[in-house]
């Protein structure tokens, strides 16, 4: 159930802290260059980098997918419920009882309805 939650969670907050990772650990390795040769630290810094940039990576795949997912869901349902629409009032449509409601004094805009 946690897992299911965690998905539903919006994922650009932990692609923003994954980022914020990447950009201390860059920072980290610029600064302290000098130290990391003189006590020759260069591969464990090269793997932290990279668990970095993987994790980063992992994620970022994920969200896109998921959006890209949700992208044509929304595209389906829309179109679904629009010939739901058209199968529902198409009769009508033809028949021409299809037609305008008048104005009414709380709203100055016209309505479509289908009348029975």
């Amino acid at each position: 159930m946690s897992s299911r939650r965690s998905s539903c969670a919006p994922p650009h907050r932990h692609l923003q802290r994954l980022l914020d990772r990447i950009g201390a650990v860059l920072l980290e390795n610029l600064t302290g260059v000098r130290v990391v040769r003189a006590f020759g630290k260069e591969p464990f810094e090269e793997a932290r980098m990279d668990r970095a940039f993987a994790a980063y990576a992992a994620t970022s795949i994920r969200a896109n997918r998921l959006f890209a997912n949700l992208d044509g869901l929304s595209y389906l349902f829309i179109t679904l419920f629009i010939i739901v629409v058209y199968w529902l009032c198409g009769g009508r449509i033809t028949a021409g009882a299809f037609q305008m409601a008048t104005s009414s004094p709380s709203s100055n805009t016209r309505s479509w309805r289908c009348s029975t």
